[in-house]
């Protein structure tokens, strides 16, 4: 794996996946507070998906949720779509500030 020039501590595969030591050492805790609380099925917003790596175990050990991840980055998003194909119950990832006003409000129906 290569350290991406801007984040050293992010590795990136062949495939495309980035990969954050910090990500991969809170999976598991944030699994396990996660897993009692979540819904057995529905849909599920990943805010700042950063990697991906995260939302791709999330998405293979709760497979009754449909996880729809987010980011800012153009970089972080190419890597989230590249995890994103281990699962079939994560959609593509949106592009999404939440440092701006009205990004949680309804979309107006056409």
């Amino acid at each position: 794996m290569e350290a991406s020039p801007d984040t050293p501590h992010i590795a990136m595969d062949t495939a495309g996946r980035m990969t954050a030591p910090s990500a991969a050492r809170n999976i598991d805790a944030i699994l396990a507070e996660l897993t009692p609380r979540a819904p057995v099925k529905g849909a599920a917003l990943e805010i700042a998906s950063g990697t991906g790596q995260q939302v791709a175990r999330f998405a293979t050990a709760l497979p009754g949720l449909h996880w729809q991840p987010s980011d800012i980055d153009t970089e972080r998003l190419r890597s989230i779509t590249a995890w994103s194909a281990e699962a079939p119950n994560i959609a593509a990832p949106l592009t999404l500030n939440v440092a701006t006003d009205g990004w949680s409000d309804p979309l107006d129906p056409m």
